[in-house]
């Protein structure tokens, strides 16, 4: 048997609120693996831009930078995974995981992102639940 691969993909979105999805399942002679995701947010002082040629969300405008005596703009996303996995020789495993983010544009080079992630791994053998905060800074051209 060869392996396969399905994916569907799909985004909604306006000048400051999107919505992006994607399922995919994929098996081969030793492994079942199948999962999605949904990923939502909305933007206040900016604009979302896309890729005309590809679809694909590229930077964010940003109105009133912090170089013009503004505030930047703010983003607060949303983001849910779950996935599935079955081996031949290994019990089946799943997981989810959901994160929140406040991220903040001084620029439109420029972000900073403060999220908060809850992620769970069940499985027979390995059962693991792991809360995360991050907070990184991005530079992007």
């Amino acid at each position: 048997m060869a392996e396969k691969y399905l994916a569907l993909e799909g985004l909604y979105k306006t000048k400051s609120w999107y919505v992006a999805a994607e399922g995919m399942r994929q098996s081969s002679p030793l492994t079942k693996t199948s999962g999605f995701y949904v990923d939502t947010a909305v933007l206040f002082g900016g604009e979302f831009t896309h890729r005309q040629a590809t679809g694909v969300l590229a930077n964010r405008t940003v109105d009133h930078p912090l170089t013009s005596n503004g505030l930047g703009a703010w983003e607060i996303a949303f983001r849910q995974e779950n996935g599935w996995t079955e081996e031949v020789r290994q019990p089946a495993a799943s997981f989810w995981s959901s994160e929140a983010s406040v991220i903040w544009y001084p620029i439109e080079a420029l972000r900073l992102i403060a999220s908060y992630t809850l992620r769970e791994k069940i499985s027979a053998t390995d059962p693991d639940r792991t809360p995360k905060f991050r907070l990184r800074l991005q530079l992007f051209y």
